[in-house]
């Protein structure tokens, strides 16, 4: 309870002089973040829409519900409403299977499907105490894999691990949000010392093991996360935010 205590007399101080090691995730009914799509423009949004509880292994925990839409080029607009909770001392989050874990992977001359027994996992993001070197387990599936001519049972571990502060500097295509409390010089957003963190997709599929990185994130202390590069086909996708509305 202390640490929380503290994380809240930090937020009052409106994040400034915060611990090298405490990440703070301003996560609040009300709260908007805006990402655009780099080099397209389009643009993609994670809204706070209110305050609720969630039960993880037997305790009830204050939680917030998240509503993600993304704007995809053949599906159209996609909306997800998540769950977020901070369970010791990490931030959590109640995922669907599908679009946090890949449907299918170009590896080795291949493509690779993968069908999952479970409908959603719960990820563990971020510790909220974390420094470059940390490493832990993100999220868990299992289910079956179709590999070439050969079809698997399969069981998919993603390993997180902090590997050190970057500046991710960014000209948006869109200058829509360039009044907001975001920091600009000129016409880019710049995010000093973000911490990059890795989550890589560990698996043996059919006796072929398969190690790639499904997610790199790039978290803003007092911010979030400030650019995200996910694992995708020709291509990854990448994100950075470009707008952020405090409550």
């Amino acid at each position: 309870m202390r640490k929380l205590v503290l994380i809240f007399l930090l937020l009052s101080c409106r994040y400034r002089e915060l611990p090298e090691e405490l990440f703070f995730y301003p996560i609040k009914e009300g709260t908007v973040w805006y990402y655009e799509e780099d080099s397209v423009g389009k643009v993609d949004s994670l809204v706070v829409l209110k305050d609720t509880n969630y039960t993880f292994e037997g305790k009830v925990l204050p939680a917030w519900k998240v509503e993600k839409s993304h704007e995809s080029a053949s599906q159209g607009l996609i909306i997800d409403t998540n769950i977020t909770f901070i369970y010791n001392n990490t931030i959590m989050e109640v995922l669907p299977t599908k679009g946090l874990f890949p449907d299918s992977i170009y590896y080795n001359d291949k493509w690779i499907k993968f069908y999952y027994n479970e409908d959603s996992v719960v990820v563990s993001w971020l510790p909220l105490r974390v420094k470059p070197g940390d490493k832990w387990e993100m999220a868990r599936g299992s289910g079956t894999v179709i590999y070439g001519s050969l079809e698997c049972d399969m069981s998919i571990t993603v390993d997180a691990e902090a590997v050190g502060y970057e500046d991710i500097s960014y000209r948006p295509i869109t200058p829509r949000f360039k009044g907001d409390s975001l920091i600009y010089k000129g016409d880019s957003l710049v995010f000093e010392k973000c911490l990059k963190v890795e989550y890589k997709v560990k698996s043996v599929m059919c006796s072929v093991p398969l190690e790639v990185t499904l997610l790199t994130i790039w978290w803003k202390n007092g911010i979030g996360p400030v650019k995200n590069d996910a694992l995708g086909y020709p291509k990854n996708l990448i994100t950075y935010m470009v707008g952020w509305i405090r409550p």
